[in-house]
């Protein structure tokens, strides 16, 4: 799967007209996927070891335009957070980073680390160079984050077979790194009596859906490819906050929020 900001863009735009719901939350991924690209593009010339107390030195130059950015495209409140945050003391940028896996306490809470590293994470990912002072254990086999989502997709040499015989995989909400997973089974508990695995689908929005545990109330959205070969999964993913909306309701709590905090 590839990075959100080679195809999301010109994704948004599509669905701009046909997620009014979103459209505030989607014109504001969109730009933060021109700054993702940028910085995704600079850290691929950069000299990264994949140890992130090493590659802090990397970081930081680039951390202050990240700041600014948001200030100029945030919400009120997500650029008060980014004054908040520039205004701590530049000898604790450590704080901020390692807040994403230790589930520290942060102006605007996992937005500012998670979109400034995803990059980061993604470009050592596309390199091969290893993670080598990861922490969290959610899921991914390559920087350990938890998954973001499901998708279903058909391999290349099948084609017209609809969802039934496609593969369902996971994406990682740091580095995009992507697994296979059984059809039917909890990211989370491992669960997979079908009966504990319920799932939502609104006949409006019938390329993504809610997947969901009753043994641990847990849930993630999935993104059916084979019913929309054109979706970019985190874009889509976020377009349909209606699908939290419901699951909340009913008393599921996220596997893992997106970067609009739902």
């Amino acid at each position: 799967m590839e990075p959100p900001w080679e195809k999301g863009p010109e994704r948004i735009e599509h669905l701009l007209a046909r997620r009014g719901e979103a459209r505030e939350i989607l014109a504001f991924y969109q730009s933060l996927l021109v700054f993702q690209k940028s910085l995704f593009d600079a850290l691929k010339e950069a000299g990264l070891s994949g140890s992130l107390r090493r590659d802090l030195a990397v970081l930081t130059e680039y951390f202050p335009t990240f700041l600014d950015w948001a200030a100029d495209n945030g919400s009120t409140l997500l650029r008060s957070q980014a004054r908040e945050i520039a205004g701590w003391e530049r000898g604790r940028p450590d704080e901020l980073f390692f807040s994403y896996r230790r589930g520290a306490e942060i102006p605007g809470g996992n937005f500012f680390p998670k979109a400034f590293l995803q990059p980061y994470a993604a470009c050592l990912a596309g390199r091969g160079i290893a993670v080598a002072d990861r922490e969290a254990e959610g899921g991914c086999g390559f920087c350990g984050a938890a998954p973001q989502l499901s998708y279903l997709q058909s391999p290349p040499s099948v084609t017209g077979a609809g969802s039934e015989g496609a593969k369902r995989r996971l994406l990682c909400s740091l580095c995009f790194t992507e697994w296979a997973v059984n059809r039917v089974s909890c990211p989370h508990c491992r669960e997979v009596d079908p009966k504990k695995l319920p799932y939502y689908q609104s006949e409006q929005i019938p390329t993504v859906r809610v997947e969901a545990c009753d043994s641990c109330k847990r849930y993630l959205k999935g993104v059916d490819l084979t019913k929309d070969g054109l979706a970019v999964p985190l874009v889509d993913e976020l377009a349909t906050p209606a699908l939290d909306l419901w699951a909340q309701e009913n008393g599921y709590v996220k596997l893992e929020l997106n970067l609009a905090g739902v």
